[in-house]
């Protein structure tokens, strides 16, 4: 396991709190393109799950059976562990899935997959606790051949737990491919309203930013072949 943490973001005032309201509108344009029989009556993993906010929603849409959080921030698991009320969510402190001791369905990361150096040692690692043609999805923005991308970095590794990777979509694609998985991707609905007023949080031009939205952010669908999962 990596080394563990209180939370990942970091900057100033700013918290996992802050970071989990920022992403509510994401998670339900994500949810929205979710096969409905991937996630009803399964059992759910999310990767990199912070303070619990995407199963929360997800669960509200469609009612899964279990689900399983784990993350590397412990102050932002107990916020989890704190807010699940009744829904049928555990969390784990860890970044690899064989530590929950589960078998899943279907595993969801959002905003993940660019903080994971191997990517292809990350499919292996859902491979062995995916059931027999299980899925995955993930959230991801290429920014390979953003003019912005070096601005991104430099501010994901000042405030962030952990650093940028920059991966291309062509890394991931091929990773998930040779570990035994087919690879599709969902191109992710643009808002109809886009709010640019802090666009250089992450962003050294509005235009950059739009690119992003409308050019190079995809949910990632990988599922796995008959006869290379666990079993």
């Amino acid at each position: 396991m990596e080394k563990s943490y209180d939370i990942w973001w970091q900057k100033g005032q700013e918290t996992d709190d802050d970071m989990a309201k920022d992403h509510q509108q994401s998670w339900e344009r994500t949810i929205s393109l979710l096969n409905k029989q991937d996630i009803e009556d399964k059992v759910i993993l999310d990767f990199g799950c912070n303070q619990g906010g995407f199963l929360r929603a997800l669960y509200h849409k469609f009612h899964f059976q279990e689900g399983v959080g784990i993350d590397l921030a412990k102050k932002s698991l107990q916020k989890a562990e704190s807010l699940k009320g009744d829904l049928p969510l555990s969390y784990v402190l860890s970044d690899k899935p064989e530590q929950t001791g589960k078998h899943f369905d279907t595993a969801i990361s959002t905003s993940v997959l660019y903080l994971i150096e191997d990517i292809e040692q990350h499919a292996k690692d859902l491979k062995a606790v995916l059931k027999p043609q299980g899925v995955y999805y993930a959230t991801f923005a290429d920014h390979s051949s953003n003019p912005s991308r070096d601005y991104i970095a430099q501010v994901i590794n000042e405030y962030g737990a952990t650093p940028s990777q920059n991966h291309t979509l062509k890394y991931i694609v091929d990773s998930f491919v040779n570990q035994g998985y087919d690879v599709a991707v969902i191109k992710e609905p643009v808002p109809e309203i886009i709010d640019l007023t802090h666009y250089s949080d992450f962003y050294l031009s509005p235009n950059d930013y739009l690119r992003t939205l409308f050019d190079e952010s995809f949910l990632i669908k990988a599922t796995l072949k008959e006869g290379s999962a666990y079993e």
